[in-house]
């Protein structure tokens, strides 16, 4: 297993991570399982939030006892200091842990949501209070947009920046891994295979670019030995090219699932949208395929929708102005 420094902190982390998200759809003996075994393996940067339903209890049961061999990452999604202060307390509790090491701010999408964090009633008040009395090791913030990150790492000393990075979705490597670089940020790749869209295969376009930890989610033994096996040898040159070739082509859509658009249709845009080019043009995988278009909509409404003939409502809310309808009828 390789390890990075991580950031400016004192922490040294597995490149590659355990997130959690899938740990409520197991049992607690699987959860103990599959968790005892990451640790065995060397990972030892443990993933999880407070919206992750019972991820966090099921992960201080697991391994509060092995509490020196892993680095634990939380997170809140509340916007005001009452609100971030209790989950604060309670992910303290659920984790079976005296501190986290990092908590992030979750999920911070637009300028509005940064200021009511920030402001003299916000989460960061809580966050920064529980640091004081030594809950919290180190203060960090998640976004869908990397270009949003970047202006606000510059506005507040965060210690890490979690988000989207995977081959449909290479924004972060020009918006945002240049400046987190200078300031010496820890980073933290999610989605990695774009919920689970991709091929595993195509996790390696992480190697390419300079991440502290890669963070793929797993269900069970078989997907984490998977996922470390494709992780674990790093490309060279030639890989490197083609997969960052790849990237380019697989991210033409634009879109960074921000989530501030909304289609009246009810068309799931941010999926249909991110997988297009990937499933068309680079892997037709039936599987993957079949998923991509269950999950995406009623993509054929498009065409049809009186509302959006001239100006589409998605395009309105859009902060990156992709042209959504566009390439919603080409799929339909």
């Amino acid at each position: 297993m390789r390890y990075k420094s991580f950031g400016k902190t004192n922490l040294q982390v597995s490149h590659i991570g355990f997130g959690s998200m899938h740990l409520p759809k197991l049992t607690q003996s699987e959860c103990d399982k599959i968790l005892n075994y990451a640790l065995d393996l060397g990972i030892n940067y443990i993933d999880t939030a407070q919206n992750y339903s019972d991820s966090e209890e099921k992960i201080g049961r697991a391994i509060h006892h092995r509490r020196n061999q892993y680095v634990i990452g939380t997170k809140t999604n509340k916007r005001t200091y009452k609100q971030a202060k209790f989950e604060i307390q309670d992910s303290l509790k659920k984790l079976r842990t005296e501190f986290i090491d990092i908590l992030h701010i979750h999920y911070v999408n637009s300028d509005k949501e940064f200021e009511q964090v920030m402001g003299m009633d916000g989460a960061m008040k809580a966050v920064e209070e529980a640091k004081e009395a030594g809950y919290i090791r180190n203060v960090a913030i998640s976004s869908h947009r990397p270009d949003k990150l970047a202006e606000w790492v510059k506005e507040y000393p965060f210690d890490s920046v979690l988000f989207h990075l995977n081959i449909c979705q290479s924004f972060a490597v020009k918006d945002l891994l240049p400046h987190a670089k200078k300031l010496g940020i820890g980073t933290i790749g999610m989605k990695v295979l774009a919920g689970g869209f991709l091929n595993p295969l195509h996790s390696r376009y992480l190697l390419t670019q300079d991440v502290d930890i890669i963070l793929p989610g797993f269900m069970s033994i078989t997907e984490l030995d998977e996922n470390v096996q494709y992780l674990e040898q790093l490309p060279d040159k030639v890989e490197q090219k083609q997969l960052e070739q790849l990237a380019d082509i697989a991210s033409s859509h634009n879109c960074r699932r921000c989530n501030q658009c909304e289609c009246p249709q009810g068309i799931k845009i941010t999926d249909a949208l991110i997988p297009s080019t990937y499933l068309t043009e680079i892997d037709n995988s039936t599987k993957r395929t079949k998923m991509w278009k269950e999950k995406r909509g009623p993509v054929e409404l498009c065409r049809v929708c009186t509302i959006c003939i001239e100006t589409p409502e998605c395009e309105k809310m859009c902060p990156y102005h992709v042209s959504i309808r566009e390439r919603i009828l080409n799929l339909s």
